[in-house]
């Protein structure tokens, strides 16, 4: 294969790649509305933090975190941490070692940024709807991840 047509494909890849991350993120912001609601099995909270995350960076690790399209397995009682810059969001399992997804845990960050970073605040939303038991969020910068006993 020539060395034109290497680049070619690379910027074909590339094209649809940032293209297919552009829809995503479109359709997510379609639906924003409809998932400011939180699963009547989960709860969440939002909490003042100081210094707060930049109201920049959060929606550019949630991107991240959905463009990385993993399946995930965390064991019981760890966590997931995940940065951007003055951004940091985390998911723990809490009871049990459990199957899921970036998808997953981008769609529940992408909630709480509504929720809460557009307010200036971070927060939690807890997963009590099965035994599994999990929490997703985001943190004060250097603030350790809360832990709730649902299990």
């Amino acid at each position: 294969m020539t060395s034109s047509k290497k680049d070619r494909i690379r910027r074909e890849r590339s094209v649809y790649f940032i293209s297919g991350l552009s829809k995503r993120r479109e359709s997510f912001q379609a639906v924003k509305q409809l998932r400011r609601q939180v699963s009547a099995a989960d709860f969440f909270e939002c909490y003042n933090s100081n210094p707060a995350p930049s109201p920049s960076d959060c929606p550019t690790l949630t991107t991240q975190v959905l463009a990385s399209n993993q399946e995930l397995v965390v064991t019981a009682n760890a966590c997931l941490l995940f940065t951007y810059r003055s951004c940091q969001a985390f998911f723990c399992s809490l009871c049990s070692t459990i199957s899921t997804s970036t998808d997953f845990i981008g769609n529940q960050l992408d909630t709480l940024e509504a929720l809460c970073v557009e307010n200036g605040q971070v927060g939690t939303i807890v997963g009590e709807g099965s035994s599994d038991g999990w929490d997703v969020g985001f943190l004060s910068p250097g603030g350790g991840v809360p832990w709730y006993d649902v299990c």
